[in-house]
């Protein structure tokens, strides 16, 4: 015997799928069937109601966002003490002595002698906050106009030695490859 074709309502409005047909040779099999159905839709709806506290929480969590990271001090974004010998501190360092170098009238090129602190912070892209000691070296802005640094030594003449202890703020911005310091302070 056959069962003629039935409509039935399936419960996953969200997946676009309205209406459905069913064809069964047995009544027995599609009231089987139809508890399947009937647990899948007490199923979504539990699914659903814990989307929806879930996505509560976040937005109430977001709503405060002064909180601190769970068991820890260090809120998001604030600076943090970062080690002088740390690789990209370095490269900050050199940075800030170019700029320096570019806006200094003295005839010889500066090198950085000591990095007392440094602090990273990331804001669209690494802030750098550096304060380092920056020594006058033997290399010569008109012969050496793009010189390694790192081949330049430090003055031994004592009229000639000068020292300067700087604060740069260096940016990096990785993914547009770009370097800015607005910050450069030297006494």
């Amino acid at each position: 015997m056959r069962v003629p074709e039935q409509t039935v309502e399936t419960p996953l409005p969200l997946l676009g799928a309205k209406k459905q047909v069913f064809e069964s040779s047995s009544p027995r099999l599609f009231a089987g069937y139809s508890r399947k159905v009937e647990m899948v839709s007490v199923g979504w709806r539990k699914m659903s109601l814990l989307c929806c506290l879930l996505l509560c929480n976040v937005a109430r969590t977001s709503a405060g966002s002064k909180r601190h990271f769970p068991n820890s001090a260090i809120k998001p974004g604030s600076p943090i003490a970062v080690k002088t010998n740390d690789p990209g501190v370095q490269r900050a360092a050199r940075f800030g002595v170019y700029r320096y170098n570019n806006s200094s009238n003295d005839i010889f090129l500066f090198r950085e002698f000591r990095i007392n602190k440094a602090m990273r912070q990331v804001v669209r892209g690494v802030k750098y906050k550096i304060d380092v000691d920056i020594c006058r070296t033997v290399c010569s802005k008109r012969i050496h106009p793009e010189p390694d640094l790192d081949r330049c030594d430090f003055q031994r003449k004592k009229t000639l030695r000068q020292t300067f202890r700087c604060y740069f703020e260096v940016w990096i911005t990785p993914w547009l490859h770009q370097v800015e310091v607005p910050v450069s302070l030297c006494q």
